[in-house]
């Protein structure tokens, strides 16, 4: 049933379907009424070649629907499509959504430490440390935000508040992670510009500058025979190559070893630096690798040669152990690349209470 005549909501009450109801007053303008009592509105118009539209108004309320019928009806008396453009601007809305999505915080650091920090052949311990930073300083205090939406007065806020909490040299790291994740960004086009540009590291560091004496590399390459296969052996080669320990020495491959000439060979994607490298290797290093067992891919492994030697903290731990009676030696490090005269360890002098 089709009736023409002006919609009111005593009419529709009073109306029972299936029937329409036209509205005299707004052209096209009109109410669908169901068998089941459901009730819809509807705006329906022609374009200007002639084509028909319709659009579904839903079940609101008359006033809103005939508002909002008044709009359209403007809309197509200029010539224009309100199906169409309803439709584009739905889409503008998804899109924007998506790119907003895209940005969230959580999601790019996700996708930073894929590509960035798991996606290249980085030492474990640099990546951990790095997760780690996001996990628990950037995340919990930029949660719910975007990449986008983070100033240089955030950054600055999120270094103060880890300096705060008395750790200045985790500050720094913060700050290194942090410029990374925005220059990674930028460079994948998710950014224009970095928040992090020209900011300085809220603490100064002491750097440890001494290395140590031949009598002190001595004391440590004997507590490393203590160890034995693997750690003990692999903290000598890292003494013997003077090789980034926890990153080259610890991924070394028997396939990269030239015995012929004496040679380690490792590709541009074994190395920190990115570019093929031939460490040469000394009697005291061919001496070593014949100590060490052929099995596998890896010379130093737990796991017969299927993945490189992990845990170096508490491999250090242990040759700490095993000096605590050297009181000439101090507290060293392990440092990350050829220090002089070729150890790559720093130390500094004990005091009357420092254990190495």
């Amino acid at each position: 049933m089709r009736n023409n005549t002006t919609l009111t909501t005593g009419l529709i009450e009073r109306t029972t379907g299936p029937a329409f109801l036209w509205d005299t007053r707004l052209p096209g303008f009109g109410c669908r009424l169901y068998e089941s009592g459901k009730r819809t509105f509807i705006f329906q118009f022609r374009l200007r070649d002639g084509k028909q539209r319709r659009v579904t108004l839903g079940s609101i309320t008359l006033d809103q629907a005939r508002e909002r019928a008044t709009e359209l009806y403007a809309a197509a008396r200029k010539g224009a499509d309100p199906v169409a453009q309803e439709q584009q601007e739905r889409e503008i809305r998804t899109k924007r959504v998506q790119a907003s999505n895209a940005l969230a915080l959580p999601k790019v650091v996700a996708e930073f430490t894929k590509r960035h920090l798991e996606g290249k052949q980085r030492s474990r311990s640099y990546v951990n440390d790095t997760r780690g930073i996001f996990r628990l300083h950037v995340l919990p205090r930029w949660q719910g935000r975007n990449l986008d939406t983070i100033t240089r007065r955030d950054v600055i806020a999120l270094l103060d508040a880890v300096k705060d909490q008395g750790t200045p040299v985790q500050a720094n790291r913060t700050l290194a992670a942090v410029r990374k994740l925005f220059n990674w960004s930028v460079q994948r086009g998710l950014l224009d510009a970095s928040p992090v540009t020209k900011i300085d590291p809220p603490s100064k560091e002491k750097r440890r500058e001494r290395v140590l004496t031949a009598d002190e590399v001595a004391a440590v390459w004997r507590a490393a025979g203590e160890l034995g296969y693997p750690f003990g052996l692999w903290f000598r080669m890292c003494l013997a190559t003077a090789q980034r320990c926890d990153g080259e020495v610890a991924k070394m491959r028997w396939a990269d070893i030239d015995e012929g000439r004496k040679v380690w060979r490792m590709a541009g994607e074994q190395n920190k630096a990115g570019r093929a490298h031939v460490t040469p290797l000394a009697p005291l290093a061919l001496d070593l690798l014949a100590q060490a067992p052929r099995e596998g891919t890896y010379v130093f492994t737990t796991t017969r040669g299927a993945a490189p030697i992990s845990g170096f903290s508490r491999a250090k731990k242990r040759i700490d152990g095993c000096l605590l009676g050297a009181s000439h030696l101090g507290a060293f490090t392990i440092c990350e690349g050829p220090q002089q005269p070729g150890w790559g360890m720093r130390g500094r002098r004990a005091s009357s209470s420092a254990r190495c």
